[in-house]
């Protein structure tokens, strides 16, 4: 074999250890740091972060419903809808700081918090038919909580249910529905959900 024919191999050798290095090291560096972490959860899929810290940088712009009855506050993305329970459970869009229950509509999920001592007219409070049990963690304010609740991923859509005690007063339930195999990301659906819980405050 000609020398320069050896040389261009070995180069060739060379350039591809130091691409597989790199990599390695980048990868290796992304489990350290946890990025590639997934959530706490008996079935559903791990999920893309990067489309939160998105959110992150336009929450600022977002809508605020403040609750002086209550005493809370929480951002909502401009697109997102704002509605209430009265006590009958019936859904209206009149607002009312008096109003047990608040509703945020988003294109592919909702949260409704409830500072009612009696949740189960605005809340879904039991499995429904079909879904499984899930665990996953939210930060509010350097504050990990645990929710609970159902998931299902059936052959057109993915969904889930998650329930949060923030206190004795205030319970949070936040769900996610998207189509499967649409333009809908799931992963993005979530992220925008959870940024919102995030800018939760009780005073």
């Amino acid at each position: 074999m000609p020398k320069s024919i050896s040389l261009l191999i070995g180069s060739l050798i060379g350039i591809v250890c130091l691409v597989g290095i790199y990599y390695g090291a980048q990868y290796y560096q992304n489990l350290i740091t946890g990025s590639n972490e997934g959530i706490l959860n008996d079935g559903a899929s791990t999920r893309d972060t990067s489309a939160a810290s998105d959110s992150l940088e336009n929450s600022t712009n977002w809508s605020k419903y403040e609750n002086s009855t209550y005493k809370y506050s929480i951002k909502y993305p401009s697109n997102a809808s704002l509605s209430y329970f009265d006590t009958a459970g019936n859904e209206i869009k009149s607002e009312s700081n008096k109003a047990g229950c608040a509703k945020i509509t988003y294109d592919s999920g909702s949260i409704i918090v409830s500072a009612d001592s009696k949740p189960n007219y605005c809340i879904i409070a039991s499995k429904p038919k079909g879904y499984s049990t899930l665990k996953d963690v939210i930060n509010i304010k350097g504050v990990a909580y645990e929710t609970t609740g159902y998931f299902e991923e059936s052959a057109n859509s993915l969904n889930q249910i998650l329930n949060l005690e923030y206190s004795d007063e205030i319970f949070i339930q936040y769900s996610i529905s998207t189509p499967k195999d649409t333009d809908i990301d799931f992963d993005k659906a979530k992220s925008v959900i959870e940024m919102s819980l995030k800018t939760f405050i009780k005073s």
